[in-house]
């Protein structure tokens, strides 16, 4: 009987799935049929930079700007079964991020073709979301409304290409039906503007009529969500903010405002302007860095704790506290009246609003909500997943829904593979599972730890933790051995020497960081590129860096802490 397989986005954690799907033995998948719902006009994800912006109040479908560079060593970019082609930078530019999963596609067949079939999948708007903000939380994600006793997924509005409904079936011999209700394109549009067209309203002739739209329903047995987790912005907000942004002097050049760094597109946008940068990650980091080039005056914000080097060129400033109408006000009393734009180099969140709104998931910051036995999101944590991967919600059966791309600070594309590996083997022998109860023990246990080491599961709980202690290798490790054990064949190649350099670049980041920055600075990094290929090589290429960055730094005295970024 056909085991038809739904999977949710073609970005990092899409491909590696439908890879692992196609890589199971043919006795066991001969009568798969796996559909791909992608919200963009090609798989890439993220990593597909986007030829028209999405205008405010909606957010554009991913964060890649042109000068964006990949904050993580290639060596921890891979699959396990594809290196980066020879001399590729350590740390890349995104366009060869983005031809390497192009590349990985053709080289495995992944891009359309017999039991992979590309489809349109919706966008999700705020209207459909519980955390609504100044910039629509909208991304290639599908909405969910619910029609009861049924769960329903779909778009908010006809401007949308498609809506898409998921709804569990429980007198058929599948799990889920999806339907997607395709609006055909205005009038005058690209694919791309297609792809990326804002809710704002267009002339009536524009607008292609409701009874144009195209219905069309498929059932599933099973379905992998694969959306990553850098869709919507995590924005902070503050006391008297709305006011501070009503409240443009009229003498100033331009209008306040503040953005999140997913709205970014390049420094220019900010010449002449007065700027507070927010947060220390990749983002508030990079975006100082570039946008200093063309701004009258940077200011950065960011937590005590973090610590920067002596040069940093920025005014260091606390975090907020409140607005008033004139002032940026700071915990430690200060006060700022010059700004024009806020910039909020402040992270993502992870939402499924299908899931929400079709009764599988609560947004929440208590797990323990009575009488409910669903899914919760505190927006950094869903629960409960096994092992980040299998939802444990008794709402549907075990294998019947599950995530890709959850876990974060880790070796995305290698963890997307150790997962992709969990999906595919327990959808093709659910058997090698224990029960719920005993899984969810698990989860409790492994919760209990995260706990013990301060860290709160509604803030870090899929967050991989110090990288000294190889808990991101840690998980990975464990996840492998349970499917060896289970009799799956696993390439003993995936555990040991992997695990051991994965650690070691992860616990040297930042000199490993430092140390290409200031090649590249020195323009030696080309040659040092010189045949380094495999993922052996940049493991050694890597371990060079940082030695040498370690030597430079303990003569000259620099802090063990700096942080560099692009400039």
């Amino acid at each position: 009987m056909t085991k038809r397989i739904c999977v949710i986005g073609y970005g990092s954690a899409g491909l590696v799935a439908v890879k692992t799907l196609q890589d199971l033995p043919i006795e066991l998948r001969r009568d798969y049929d796996v559909v791909i719902y992608e919200g963009r006009e090609a798989l890439g994800g993220v990593w597909l930079p986007e030829e028209h912006i999405r205008p405010a109040p909606d957010l554009p479908m991913t964060g890649i700007y042109p000068d964006l560079r990949a904050n993580t060593p290639v060596n921890m970019m891979t699959y396990p079964d594809l290196p980066f082609p020879k001399g590729t930078d350590l740390f890349p530019h995104h366009s060869k991020v983005l031809r390497y999963l192009q590349d990985y596609a053709r080289i495995y067949s992944l891009e359309a073709s017999g039991q992979t079939v590309l489809k349109a999948s919706p966008y999700c708007s705020s209207d459909g979301s519980s955390a609504a903000s100044r910039e629509s939380l909208e991304t290639g994600a599908t909405s969910i409304s619910s029609l009861p006793p049924q769960h329903h997924v779909q778009t908010d509005s006809a401007t949308r290409p498609a809506q898409f409904i998921l709804h569990p079936l429980k007198k058929s011999g599948t799990q889920w039906a999806v339907t997607t209700v395709h609006n055909p394109p205005y009038k005058g549009a690209s694919p791309a503007q297609t792809a990326v067209r804002s809710a704002s309203k267009h002339d009536e002739d524009d607008v292609d009529k409701p009874d144009n739209l195209r219905e069309m329903t498929e059932h599933f047995d099973h379905v992998i969500v694969a959306t990553g987790h850098f869709h919507y912005p995590s924005i902070p907000h503050w006391p008297g903010e709305q006011d501070w942004l009503d409240s443009t002097p009229p003498s100033a050049a331009y209008q306040r405002r503040i953005m999140h760094s997913g709205a970014y597109r390049g420094p220019q946008d900010f010449e002449d302007q007065i700027v507070l940068v927010l947060g220390s990650g990749p983002s508030g980091l990079d975006g100082a860095l570039q946008i200093r080039r063309y701004a009258r005056k940077v200011y950065h914000s960011y937590n005590p704790s973090v610590k920067l080097s002596p040069q940093w060129p920025f005014e260091r400033k606390v975090k907020i506290s409140h607005f008033t109408r004139e002032y940026i006000v700071f915990l430690d009393g200060s006060s700022l009246d010059d700004v024009d734009t806020i910039y909020l180099g402040t992270g993502f969140e992870i939402h499924y609003p299908y899931l929400e709104a079709g009764g599988l998931v609560k947004r929440h910051t208590a797990f323990d909500l009575p009488g409910w036995d669903g899914m919760v999101d505190s927006n950094f944590y869903l629960r409960p997943l096994w092992e980040h991967t299998l939802s444990l919600s008794p709402l549907h059966p075990l294998t019947a829904l599950s995530f890709i791309g959850i876990p974060m600070a880790n070796s995305y594309r290698f963890s997307n593979a150790v997962q992709a590996l969990l999906v595919a083997w327990t959808i093709a022998r659910p058997d090698i599972l224990p029960a719920r109860e005993e899984l969810f023990r698990q989860l409790e246990t492994q919760e209990q730890a995260t706990l013990a080491k301060g860290r709160p599961l509604e803030k870090l709980g899929h967050r991989m933790g110090d990288p000294a202690a190889g808990e991101s290798e840690i998980y990975q490790t464990r996840v492998l051995e349970f499917l060896a054990q289970a009799g799956v064949p696993i390439d003993p190649a995936l555990i040991e020497p992997l695990v051991l350099w994965r650690m070691e670049v992860r616990k040297d980041f930042w000199l490993c960081l430092r140390g290409w920055h200031r090649l590249e600075k020195l323009g030696m990094a080309q040659d040092w590129l010189k045949d380094t290929e495999g993922d052996e090589g940049y493991a050694q290429l890597t371990r060079r860096v940082i030695a040498w960055q370690k030597a430079w730094e303990k003569v000259h005295r620099a802090p063990q802490q700096e942080i560099s970024g692009w400039d």
